[in-house]
């Protein structure tokens, strides 16, 4: 999964672009207990798993579905437009790891683009994923919508956080991560911590998910920091 943030911050509206799915009217005022009071527009994405080649058809290697979904309900929480692009293969991880279906997903989002559609705002410089992505990233392959969305986040020097969850990394993973860190991307594995000693699954993936939008400039409670309580 990938996360952009758009370098203008202002109040989040519905969007109404054509091709997205989301509907058009006033936005909600934020929930400021979770919110810093800043709203900047945060792009999702999410590319899930794809047919292991080692494995049977109907095997998939997974992405981590509940990362991208916690961090959409908490966007959506705080009425910060989030735009999300699922790609074919993530709308198989959705419903093979959670409880949730795709349309259920794709509510959360306040829009959203189908991952073949070039021509989306979302792909132009005015406006937790797979290595496969992180490699077309780095080589500046945009064959897809997700991989130009984050090539076009890139070039106009906005934020771009990865959250690559292939284990384990061969030399050319890690030769990829290498070459995005050194111009700025921010590659953050989901990892789970243990000091905050989680009870729950969700807990732990609060903690990756809280991290991950703190790194976008949001605070939130999600999680908190070694020796904050």
């Amino acid at each position: 999964m990938m996360l952009a943030v758009d370098a203008v911050y202002g109040k989040a509206a519905w969007s109404t672009a054509t091709g997205s799915r989301g509907a058009a009217g006033p936005a909600k005022q934020p929930d400021k207990d979770h919110c810093n009071g800043r709203f900047p527009l945060i792009l999702l994405l999410w590319t899930g798993g794809v047919p292991s080649p080692l494995l049977s058809a109907t095997k998939y290697i997974f992405s981590g579905a509940i990362y991208g979904i916690t961090i959409l309900k908490y966007l959506n929480l705080c009425q910060i437009e989030g735009r999300l692009i699922l790609s074919r293969w993530s709308r198989h991880t959705i419903i093979t790891e959670t409880d949730y279906t795709p349309e259920q997903v794709m509510d959360f989002a306040h829009c959203c683009y189908e991952e073949d559609d070039m021509a989306a705002a979302v792909s132009s410089g005015s406006f937790k994923h797979h290595v496969k992505t992180l490699a077309a990233v780095a080589s500046g392959y945009s064959d897809k919508l997700i991989a130009r969305a984050a090539d076009v986040t890139i070039k106009e020097n906005r934020k771009l956080v990865l959250m690559p969850r292939e284990t384990p990394l061969s030399p050319i993973h890690l030769e990829n991560m290498l070459k995005l860190a050194r111009i700025g991307v921010v590659i953050m594995p989901p990892l789970p911590a243990h000091y905050n000693r989680p009870e729950t699954i969700q807990k732990i993936v609060n903690h990756s998910a809280g991290r991950a939008l703190e790194q976008l400039g949001i605070e939130n409670k999600l999680f908190h920091s070694w020796g904050s309580e």
